[in-house]
C-alpha cells in the first residue's frame, strides 16, 4: 500500500530511491537481563515483513549470557555501539 500512485502505477518517489540506493535504516535489537540475540527474533522478523526493503536489522549478540548482561550499562553500551560500528564496516564493504 502506498508504494505505487495512482497514475498509471507507477513507483512513488520513495520507491525508485529504495532501489537505488538501498537500505535506508538500520534497526538494533538489543534483549534484556540474562538475553540472548534469539530473544528478539520474533521482533525482528515482523519488523522486517513490514520493512522488507528499506531496512537493515541486526540482533545484537555482543551483550548475550549470563556474564556480560550484568555488567554496568557503561561497560553493555560500549560494547554495543562496538558491535554496531563492525556491522556497518561489514554492509558498507558489501554494498
Amino acid at each position: 500500500a502506498g508504494t505505487y500512485s495512482t497514475i498509471r502505477n507507477f513507483p512513488t518517489k520513495s520507491v525508485l530511491m529504495e532501489e537505488t540506493y538501498g537500505p535506508k535504516h538500520l534497526v538494533v535489537l538489543q534483549h534484556g537481563f540474562l538475553g540472548h540475540a534469539g530473544d528478539v527474533m520474533l521482533l525482528r522478523n515482523i519488523l522486517a515483513m513490514e520493512f522488507p526493503t528499506s531496512t537493515l536489522f541486526l540482533c545484537a549478540t555482543s551483550n548475550a549470557g549470563e556474564t556480560k548482561s550484568v555488567e554496568s550499562i557503561d561497560v553493555m553500551g560500549q560494547r554495543l555501539a562496538l558491535e554496531v560500528v563492525e556491522y556497518c564496516r561489514g554492509m558498507i564493504c558489501c554494498l
